[in-house]
């Protein structure tokens, strides 16, 4: 389909820092008798990817503090040249 072509395309030039991909290729489109199963698949996906989540948000905020740090350099670096 031209659909998974856009999404195949958009996560190759955007790949996201985790996927969690719960097992739920066997429920259907229209199986919404199936919701609290997909949700339950769904969750479980999430809390084994706990760690993951866990480690990717520390990154995250060293990054973060990082970039501010950098950018509260040469801020002040700037001020003080003038």
């Amino acid at each position: 389909m031209a659909s998974d072509a856009l999404v195949d395309a958009n996560e190759a030039a955007h790949p996201p820092d985790l996927l969690i991909e719960p097992a739920v290729g066997h429920i259907g489109l229209f199986d919404a008798d199936r919701a609290d199963e997909a949700y339950r698949l769904g969750a479980t996906a999430a809390r084994a990817a706990t760690a993951e989540l866990g480690a990717l948000r520390e990154w995250h905020d060293r990054a973060w503090r990082v970039s501010l740090r950098e950018r509260l350099e040469l801020w002040l670096k700037t001020r003080l040249t003038l």
